[in-house]
């Protein structure tokens, strides 16, 4: 398949941003708009000079930033997990993947029943994942991916993570 002169490239990107920062961005979107056409908009007024740096930016630029330690296995998890889903819509997508991260790491800090995920983080998800009920949710989105660093216990009915 050719590709044609003028043809626009897009570019993927994957990013993590606390869950109270996002819940309350995506709130100001108003719901006639997809946040991933609101972050294109944010994107192109920054590019375009019409976003004042803050006080925070300028001093980033004369110092180095400090890296971040990355958490590898759930990474690699979300990773992998945004390459199987890239036929789905952007917005879905980056929502499953949110809510991977979240049931990864909520099993991390703690055994977890499959009840206990759909209560605490699919509940959180929902709006934005509308397409999948809890149960299609646990057993499509997050169930693949969690077996790859957890254990399931039959007597504690709790997802254990053994995965570093």
């Amino acid at each position: 398949m050719a590709t044609q002169p003028n043809a626009v490239r897009m570019v993927t990107y994957q990013f993590e941003v606390d869950d109270d920062t996002w819940t309350d961005w995506k709130r100001t979107v108003p719901r006639d708009k997809s946040l991933e056409q609101r972050l294109i908009e944010l994107i192109e007024a920054d590019t375009d000079g019409r976003v004042e740096p803050s006080v925070d930016d300028s001093a980033a630029s004369v110092e180095e930033p400090t890296p971040k330690p990355v958490d590898e296995p759930i990474s690699e998890i979300v990773d992998q997990a945004g390459s199987d889903w890239q036929g789905d819509h952007p917005a879905l997508r980056e929502s499953k993947i949110v809510s991977l991260r979240s049931a990864l790491q909520a099993v991390r800090q703690e055994p977890q029943s499959k009840s206990e995920l759909q209560e605490t983080v699919y509940d959180k998800y929902a709006d934005d994942i509308s397409s999948q009920n809890e149960r299609s949710w646990f057993r499509k989105t997050v169930k693949p991916y969690l077996k790859q660093v957890a254990t399931y216990s039959d007597s504690s009915q709790k997802w254990h993570w053994d995965g570093e």
